[in-house]
Order: structure tokens, then sequence, then C-alpha cells
């Protein structure tokens, strides 16, 4: 288990995530990654909120 993402402490909570990552690869060697991840489900997990922002 991690104990943190993006700052927000997990507080010893279980998480779950999903990841997918797409190798581009030439000649045996890795020459792009490309990852989706829904990281915005996972600090909402962790107890992140929401907050509009304040104009200026």
């Amino acid at each position: 288990m991690q104990e943190s993402f993006l700052g927000i402490p997990s507080r010893g909570r279980q998480q779950t995530f999903t990841a997918t990552f797409i190798h581009y690869i030439t000649d045996g060697k890795i020459m792009e990654i490309w990852r989706n991840a829904d990281d915005l489900g996972w600090v909402l997990e962790l107890g992140a909120r929401i907050k509009p922002g304040v104009s200026k």
C-alpha cells in the first residue's frame, strides 16, 4: 500500500487503483510510454475534496 499520493496521506485505508501503460518499442528499446490512470478517483478515494476556484 502506498503511504500517500500527491501529498494526500492514505491514513491506512485500502486503496484501489487501475492504470494502463502502453510502451512503444523499437529495436528492443522503449521509445515512448503512454499512461492512462484515474488519478482524480484515487485522490477522492483518499479523502481529498474539490473546492471551487475563487475569481479575482
